[in-house]
């Protein structure tokens, strides 16, 4: 894929996920108004806890697996083996997946006391319930990333960017049509928007000329490979699904509504990470993959990455910081969830909100070793984070309560994203650390000035635009836009090459139909 390709795709990626996660504002919206930060809410929250596991974990274990060796198997084999690998690959993880939700399912009721202690019996008799009903949709989200990475292989973004639309949708009209089940009804959404995921993906995928099969041939020397590749990145998956789970033990016993505040905030955090961390790695990770037989190519790549992470992450960061409490306030200040619920989970979002430095930076540097074929480093450095999670989230917690479970994340996301920086310079010998470091400092000087002129210009809009949603929306919108240009125009100043060649080409647009050419 060409610069132009990667850039196009990759505008197009963002663009659509940005509107994708708006409707997960939307969800976690619904769900707040109608619920609020409650014993039912958390019930919901830890329930789809255990099918989040097993979706998360497998699925990215197979998807980060599964593109550098289908690259290869491109490559190498003619059509005829290429169908029966990806035959071979689907039928083994659709037996996996069944195996793990009938396992989830009959342990259901021991996994949510293991995960909410601190609930009382009618909760967590509701949590198992709502558990069982979510589990199925486990399958359908697992195939729906093994066929993301088929079609994302192939340069086709589109469909598997409208996966969580769908999903979306159903949890909202779940909640919209059928409130009177409670918030039960949220858990079917879900089961029907997970099933749908993958069934908005299997046009293009058939497109592409893709038939199934039932196959299943355990020789196969890539399903091999992808075998002794898959198990440490599924160690190492497992460990971010481990730390929300401590996180949601810990925070059970603080009290009613804790966990619910601590995953609102949260959501908003991955959210951000979603639209513009993760929307740019899917993108490149298959580059990263073709060019992992090219070291310097692959570095090129690489460091732009790494560079760009910076320039992405750093000031959503700093507006974050700036504008929670209003942020908070249109996404869930409404029905139950009340402005106690909102200083809680405003504070909470400010100390994880540094968190998605680090795990920015994390992502990209997984899915580095990942396509170097080498998914040892990253399991052993999911290791050590989870390890300082538990040890920082356990010590925190009893000085700073639900604020400490945040602190104690975002300084092992930090930790865990520098150890990687570490070992990637040791393996590749040359990163181009001088350009990605003039890409930090650039600019986190840029966005702690723009941070200031947001905080000023909130503190008079403030005044003018407060009261209802709209009035909010309005002063945040004010504001994020102002923060941008200002942004913009400092990284300007400051000779950052992508801007500058951002601003080039669209006056170069402009002067071109000016002049009707």
């Amino acid at each position: 894929m060409n610069s132009k390709k990667i850039i196009y795709s990759a505008f197009l990626v963002t663009i659509l996920s940005s509107f994708g996660k708006l409707l997960s504002l939307i969800r976690e919206s619904s769900i707040a108004s109608a619920f609020g930060a409650s014993n039912s809410t958390d019930a919901f929250k830890v329930a789809f806890s255990v099918p989040d596991i097993f979706i998360t974990v497998l699925s990215a274990a197979i998807a980060q697996t599964f593109i550098p060796v289908y690259c290869d198997v491109l490559k190498e084999q003619d059509e005829k083996k290429t169908r029966a690998f990806l035959n071979n690959v689907v039928s083994i993880v659709i037996l996996i997946s069944v195996l793990l939700t009938i396992i989830g399912a009959v342990s259901s009721r021991m996994l949510i006391s293991l995960m909410a202690p601190g609930f009382d019996q009618a909760t967590r008799a509701y949590s198992t319930n709502m558990t069982i009903i979510m589990l199925p949709g486990a399958i359908f989200m697992i195939l729906a990333n093994l066929g993301s990475g088929y079609l994302q292989t192939h340069g086709r973004f589109l469909s598997s960017s409208l996966i969580y639309y769908v999903y979306n949708l159903c949890i909202i009209i779940g909640i919209t049509f059928y409130s009177k089940m409670g918030i039960a009804a949220a858990a079917w959404g879900t089961l029907f928007g997970l099933a749908g995921m993958l069934l908005i993906q299997l046009p293009s995928i058939f497109k592409l000329g893709y038939r199934y099969t039932p196959v299943i041939d355990l020789k196969d020397k890539n399903i091999r490979l992808i075998g002794s590749l898959v198990i440490p990145v599924f160690i190492s998956s497992s460990f971010n699904q481990i730390y929300l789970v401590i996180n949601r033990i810990l925070a059970s016993g603080l009290g009613s509504g804790n966990i619910s505040s601590l995953d609102y905030a949260g959501k908003v955090a991955v959210i951000i990470n979603s639209v513009f961390i993760y929307s740019l790695a899917t993108v490149l990770y298959p580059s990263y993959a073709k060019n992992s037989d090219n070291l310097g190519s692959f570095t090129l790549i690489f460091a732009k990455s790494m560079r760009m992470v910076s320039l992405i992450t750093i000031p959503l960061v700093a507006g974050l910081i700036v504008l929670k409490t209003p942020v908070v306030q249109i996404l869930f200040q409404r029905g139950a969830f009340s402005s106690e619920n909102t200083r809680v989970t405003a504070d909470t979002l400010a100390i994880m909100s540094i968190g998605i430095i680090g795990v920015g930076f994390r992502e990209f540097l997984n899915r580095a070793f990942f396509a170097l074929k080498d998914t040892r480093t990253p399991m052993i450095n999911g290791l050590i984070a989870i390890s300082l999670n538990i040890i920082f989230n356990i010590t925190f917690v009893r000085i700073m309560g639900i604020y400490g479970l945040a602190l104690g994340t975002t300084l092992s996301s930090l930790v865990s994203s520098g150890m990687l920086v570490v070992r990637i310079k040791h393996k590749l010998n040359d990163i181009r650390g001088q350009f990605i470091l003039d890409g930090f400092i650039r600019s986190l000087s840029a966005s702690v000035i723009m941070g200031i002129i947001v905080y000023f210009l909130e503190g008079l809009l403030s005044a003018v635009f407060s009261g209802s949603t709209l009035m909010r929306l309005i002063n945040v919108t004010i504001c994020a836009g102002t923060g941008f240009l200002v942004y913009a125009v400092l990284l300007y100043l400051l000779k950052v090459d992508e801007i500058r060649s951002l601003m080039g080409h669209v006056r170069n647009k402009i002067l071109r139909h000016a002049l009707g050419g």
